[in-house]
């Protein structure tokens, strides 16, 4: 009865771990749904990125050639006749301004590329996290595999256990009614042993007078 116990406990023990490990399975499970919810939404960011730095790289060549031209166009401005001096200040005022955007552009498209490298950075963390995500889910899956092995092997040998337990008590109950049966008949045999002997008794004493 008290190994029955102790193996009821032992089993007991067992199915609380399997839990524990089934409720961290489920918790990695939802983890790893949400790192992969994340994932697509920063390969969506970084889409999109990607072809804002490809439209401001255009922007910024398209206004670098313009700028080239104007500035061209400004040297022969400045060759040409003095009449044409009021044209070349509103030529240099509209390469001004057109320095201006450039400048930033080019602010714009280095912050772009410094979102994009981070982005990048924390996408491969995250596929790094994913991977180790994923081979910790296996090793809880063949865990609580060879726990549920553990809990049908042990299920078993309590099982047989107890029909040997069961056996013993019979064979005990049986050995227990011999003694009785057996205790009986030495109590009987002793009974009429002493009736002998108080017979015997009485026959000597009469022969004696």
């Amino acid at each position: 009865m008290m190994f029955t116990f102790y193996n009821d406990v032992y089993i007991y023990f067992i199915l609380i771990r399997l839990t524990t490990r089934a409720e961290e399975y489920e918790e990695l499970k939802a983890v790893h749904s949400e790192i992969a919810d994340r994932e697509e939404r920063l390969s969506r960011s970084l889409t999109v990125a990607q072809q804002e730095l490809k439209a401001q790289t255009e922007l910024h060549d398209m206004l670098q050639k313009h700028h080239t031209t104007l500035k061209k166009q400004n040297d022969i401005a400045s060759d040409q006749l003095f009449t044409l001096e009021k044209e070349c200040k509103q030529q240099q005022k509209l390469i001004k301004e057109k320095d201006t955007n450039l400048t930033e552009t080019t602010k714009s498209l280095c912050k772009l590329e410094k979102k994009y490298s981070s982005l990048q950075k924390e996408k491969e963390d995250l596929e790094r996290d994913r991977e180790e995500l994923e081979k910790a889910t296996e090793g809880l899956r063949s865990e609580v595999s060879k726990l549920a092995d553990v809990k049908k092997n042990l299920q078993m040998k309590v099982s047989s256990l107890e029909r040997v337990c069961q056996e013993h008590e019979a064979a005990i109950a049986k050995k227990d009614e011999l003694i009785s049966e057996q205790e009986e008949q030495i109590s009987k045999h002793s009974q009429i042993a002493a009736l002998i002997q108080s017979l015997s008794g009485g026959n000597k004493k009469s022969a004696d007078s």
